[in-house]
């Protein structure tokens, strides 16, 4: 997505006050520069840069339909290079040769509709790949300026403001426009509204383990957008883009990414040669994900998955190879030796099975102990379905059982989480080696767990491939047969475990009748109460529902009703739920119970989380108007130590 976004910085417009800012029966050569830099956001700062060069010729050669080509494109990068506001010249770079392949790919035609400045029924050739497709929608995405809306009732090209929604490449978002008349130049401003999208060109991965902060006022990803356009009265001379991607922590940013890119005209003329018309089917001017969803595919259903994005790199064994060396050279806890890793990782990623059964007979087999560990932990990490069913198949008798109960721990925080990952994992955990070592057993259900959390229950994960919640009721049939099947408190214990990793919500009918169920022993009953954590973001309403009962119930035992209490608190109740847990504390006779709800509840009132403000508030005030306080010899208490900086939006809590 970020490279293509060099291609919003890539292209330029050429825009004119009139019906279409493009004439008919036109050709405009325009010269094309962008940058793509990736770093830290402090000046003077090395950064990693990418910059293209080409020609673009956009014609109109019928009304309401353009024509757009790429000609001699340039690429060149640098791996270290300093910050800076200009674009670099490609001189300074090292340049990096295009193959023919590609080149003929960036050079295929696009054919688009053009109504009134706007973009749309963009069309392909039909050998194109996705990511050349979205450099050309990032280049005539820079032609859309809104001429219909500038030019109506309200609004006129002398100087103004207005906003408009429009589908650009990043998505369908409000636009705001500027237009200042300066003597025989316009120049017109817009930037993207990012806080009003009805739809957004973008993917999230790693996010199943983060809580929703609804209460949250800081956002971690902040997009700016911003065009440039000067137009003489009868063409653009000029557009330059900026697009700027900034990691941020609490209004500190951590890293950067930006794109710049200028489009110069070059020559205005009659058209000459017509570019050829491919006749594609018509696609939205919105960035494609294919290419996403192609390696997302591969990388959860291996070699199965419909297409091999990554078989036209044919030397990743022999890469791999270099970087294991290298690797196995370098010190630990050095820059260098990180950035090896994480290139060791996505080569494995990229391998199919047989290309991994190559690296275990020519690699593997020959390497020392230290390499073959950093091969093992590369493999775990990478995630994939081919990685993970290459090191449980190939690996698992050279590897110690301990070892082992680690890798599956990396296995388990998979990117890319799927139904046929899970069904590895399940295997192992069904197999002789797990049934011989409990370690085994226990850490592969474990990571089984994690992983059906990441395939079909609702987490702030967004992937190119939609949830696989289809597979649901056979998780969940295989978790209840867990634990119908066993016998040892351990085990019982065990299974509750992956229901509570696995995090579904269907899975509430089964932890709540062993919450209820009274026979079942009191370490199983609070670990059902605890595997609803995961629980209380998507079924706040249910949680409570099932947990006031258990803890409004004197007969109860006390350490049932506190774990019941601590775990509906987590559930953000309002103020009638709160109140009867007040009710209840300065009526309680149990002392204990009462000495740990208020304990708890002034743990709330004093919480500096910002996912507690609401009901912070509401548990302060309850407090400030109760006359309960516990005895002073020490009876059962709860305690939260918030280690929290709402100033750097980090930190962590002790429960004691």
């Amino acid at each position: 997505f970020l490279f293509a976004l060099l291609g919003v910085a890539l292209a330029a417009h050429s825009y004119l006050p009139q019906a279409n800012p493009l004439q008919s029966e036109t050709e405009y050569r325009y010269r094309y520069d962008a940058v793509l830099t990736s770093g830290l956001p402090m000046p003077s700062s090395d950064s990693a840069l990418t910059r293209l060069r080409s020609e673009v010729i956009i014609q109109l050669t019928e009304e309401k339909v353009g024509r757009l080509q790429l000609r001699k494109p340039e690429i060149a990068s640098e791996k270290k290079y300093e910050s800076t506001f200009e674009l670099v010249s490609m001189d300074k770079l090292e340049k990096r040769e295009l193959s023919r392949e590609h080149e003929e790919l960036l050079e295929l035609p696009i054919r688009f509709s053009y109504k009134n400045g706007i973009v749309s029924e963009l069309q392909f050739a039909e050998n194109d790949q996705p990511w050349s497709e979205n450099i050309k929608r990032a280049v005539v995405n820079m032609i859309q300026i809104n001429l219909n809306k500038a030019t109506s009732e309200e609004n006129s090209w002398e100087n103004g403001y207005f906003t408009a929604v429009e589908k650009s490449l990043e998505g369908e978002c409000e636009m705001a426009y500027t237009i200042v008349k300066d003597q025989k130049k316009t120049l017109v401003t817009k930037s993207t509204n990012f806080e009003k999208c009805e739809s957004r060109a973008d993917l999230a991965y790693n996010q199943r383990f983060v809580s929703e902060c609804p209460e949250c006022d800081y956002k971690m990803i902040v997009p700016q957008t911003v065009y440039n356009y000067k137009l003489s009265e009868k063409q653009i001379e000029e557009v330059e883009v900026r697009s700027i991607y900034t990691v941020s922590l609490k209004e500190q940013p951590l890293m950067k990414t930006e794109t710049r890119a200028r489009l110069t005209l070059l020559e205005q003329s009659e058209i000459r040669r017509e570019i050829q018309a491919p006749k594609g089917q018509k696609e939205e001017l919105i960035y494609s994900n294919e290419w996403e969803r192609a390696t997302e595919q591969f990388f959860k259903l291996g070699d199965e998955a419909e297409q091999k994005p990554f078989e036209q790199f044919s030397k990743k064994v022999e890469q791999i190879k270099e970087v294991v060396s290298r690797i196995a050279e370098l010190p630990e806890n050095e820059p260098e030796t990180a950035h090896m890793f994480s290139r060791l990782v996505r080569n494995f990623r990229m391998c199919t099975e047989q290309e991994l059964r190559r690296v275990h007979e020519q690699i593997y087999k020959q390497s020392e102990q230290n390499e073959k560990t950093i091969m093992e932990h590369a493999l775990a990490v990478a995630g994939t379905r081919n990685t993970i069913q290459h090191l449980l198949r190939h690996d698992l008798i050279e590897i110690s059982p301990a070892k082992l109960a680690q890798l599956l721990k990396s296995i388990q925080e998979t990117p890319y989480p799927s139904e046929k990952i899970a069904h590895q994992l399940q295997k192992l955990a069904e197999s002789e080696t797990a049934r011989r070592e409990p370690i085994i057993y226990q850490s592969a259900w474990l990571a089984y767990g994690a992983v059906v959390r990441g395939v079909a229950s609702r987490t702030q994960e967004k992937h190119a491939m939609e949830n696989q919640s289809e597979h649901k009721q056979k998780f969940i049939s295989v978790m209840r047969q867990q634990w119908e099947n066993a016998e040892s408190v351990y085990e019982k214990v065990l299974a509750i475990k992956i229901i509570a990793n696995a995090g579904l919500d269907e899975s509430i009918t089964i932890l709540e009748k062993i919450i209820s169920d009274k026979k079942q022993p009191t370490v199983c009953r609070m670990e059902a109460i605890d595997a609803l954590r995961h629980l209380t973001e998507q079924m706040p309403r249910k949680i409570q529902k099932v947990l006031m009962p258990v803890y409004s119930d004197r007969l109860e035992k006390n350490e049932i009703r506190m774990a019941a209490l601590n775990q509906l608190v987590q559930s953000k109740p309002a103020l009638p739920e709160l109140s009867q847990v007040v009710l209840r504390m300065e009526r309680e006779p149990n002392q204990h119970v009462a000495a740990f709800t208020y304990h708890m509840l002034s743990s709330l009132a004093d919480s500096t989380l910002p996912s507690h403000r609401n009901v912070s508030e509401i548990a302060s005030t309850l407090l400030r108007n109760s006359n309960y306080r516990p005895e002073s010899r020490i009876l059962s208490i709860y305690k939260r130590l918030p280690l929290f900086s709402e100033e750097n939006m980090s930190g962590m809590s002790l429960n004691l």
